[in-house]
């Protein structure tokens, strides 16, 4: 579709974020909302002035308390039309002493894109009424960009220390949280270590795994790994910019979550036709098949992400094939200019 001329700006809730120097390069407007912590009203009062200032159409908001501080905006400036995206099947607000909190921030929204299936039956079981203002926009990525982020093969394993003959198996969780299950991934890697040899994994250091994310579990779980022996195994990176780069250099990509919407792990894996080993949680089945476009596993079961992960490393020739499925299937199904479009539509029809 032709896309109707428009200008954006992107209101930031901290000082610094992952996303301010992309933001920058990109040449987008961009108003820091200054927040001293998550639930700094201040930022409310910045935000409600940003709206009285400029004359926005849209207000669209993404996660926590960014959709708390537009409902409370909405009461204020009530021009502008508002839209939350809907990134999760569950959140912590969904439980009964929180219902009416809920209530309150669905009815100030115009329209809920949710990214996957799940997402929209996990809303719409917990509030019905919202029904009407949910549509489905998956996550969509542009396969180009993320292969322009790929560096070469030896600088980017040389940088890592890594000799190149080890087959490299990467969980890029971003925020080391309880629902990213980290856990599960270690878990599931000293069982790798213990494979027989018949599975195509010896017991030596065959293989490294590399972790890209920070977050509060973060020490906890290095500690967890040097409990499990995995200490000559396991690196914990911390945050990352070029997980594109570190995709390119591995031999699997690793999704361990309890939960999850439409991970974009998931799709930058896929665009690089890297082998996927993922748990089949939430919105993740509806991006890959099981043995079609990857290797799914139940959530917290250590086991059998364990054994998937040790198949895909013995059958090179099944790792292939599936990494070319699940990249046909992104370039068919999961672009960022069909989500861009679900957008635009969704905000003509509300204007």
């Amino acid at each position: 579709m032709t896309q109707p001329e428009m200008s954006v700006a992107v209101a930031t809730l901290y000082e610094t974020g992952q996303y301010s120097q992309w933001l920058a390069q990109c040449q987008i407007t961009t108003h820091n909302l200054g927040l001293a912590h998550k639930y700094d009203l201040r930022g409310l009062f910045r935000l409600v002035h940003l709206l009285r200032t400029d004359c926005f159409d849209i207000v669209h908001a993404h996660g926590w308390p960014a959709v708390l501080f537009a409902a409370l905006a909405s009461l204020l400036v009530r021009r502008p039309r508002y839209v939350l995206t809907e990134h999760s099947t569950t959140n912590r607000r969904r439980r009964w002493r929180l219902k009416s909190l809920d209530r309150f921030i669905y009815s100030r929204v115009q329209a809920v894109p949710a990214v996957s299936q799940a997402a929209v039956r996990g809303l719409v079981a917990w509030l019905p009424k919202v029904a009407g203002k949910v549509s489905l926009v998956y996550n969509g990525i542009d396969p180009e960009r993320v292969r322009q982020g790929v560096g070469t093969r030896e600088a980017t394993r040389a940088a890592l220390g890594l000799e190149d003959d080890i087959p490299l198996i990467l969980l890029a969780a971003g925020s080391l949280e309880h629902h990213k299950g980290v856990d599960v991934f270690l878990q599931a890697l000293a069982q790798l270590i213990g494979c027989p040899a018949k599975e195509g994994i010896d017991k030596g250091p065959m293989f490294k795994a590399i972790i890209a994310g920070d977050g509060r579990l973060c020490p906890a779980l290095e500690e967890l790994a040097i409990q499990l022996g995995l200490h000559n195994h396991v690196y914990f990176l911390g945050f990352r910019q070029d997980v594109p780069a570190l995709m390119a250099v591995t031999a699997l990509f690793v999704l361990s979550s309890r939960r999850e919407g439409c991970p974009m792990g998931v799709l930058e894996a896929m665009a690089l036709g890297l082998p996927i080993v993922a748990t089949a949680t939430g919105g993740v089945p509806e991006l890959v098949v099981h043995e079609e476009h990857a290797l799914l596993a139940p959530a917290d079961d250590p086991t059998q992400l364990s054994q998937a992960m040790a198949r895909l490393l013995a059958d090179r020739p099944l790792a292939r094939r599936l990494g070319r499925a699940a990249r046909q299937r992104l370039e068919g199904q999961f672009l960022a200019q069909t989500s861009a479009d679900q957008l635009v539509a969704i905000y003509q029809r509300i204007l």
